[in-house]
């Protein structure tokens, strides 16, 4: 039987930050971003106050979001430049 182990968070001060410039995105892609940061921290929350189903259906949230962002495709290079 494998053995399960319990759920690490990890501090807000010690997460990996995002590679992803939200200055860099057009206003369709900022938005998808602002939901997948917003559904993930909402996700934390729950997670942290014990409730698990609203963690999992934010999290859910969130991976529908990065979908979306990912659909669209790389950021264009004029935007990168620009910022």
């Amino acid at each position: 039987m494998s053995q399960v182990h319990p759920l690490r968070l990890v501090p807000r001060h010690q997460a990996t930050p995002t590679h992803i410039r939200p200055e860099s995105l057009d206003a369709a892609n900022l938005s998808q971003f602002q939901e997948a940061s917003n559904a993930l921290s909402m996700a934390t929350y729950y997670l942290r106050s014990g409730q698990l189903l609203g963690a999992q259906h934010k999290a859910r949230m969130a991976l529908v979001a990065l979908h979306r962002l990912q659909a669209v495709g790389p950021v264009s290079s004029a935007h990168s430049a620009a910022a």
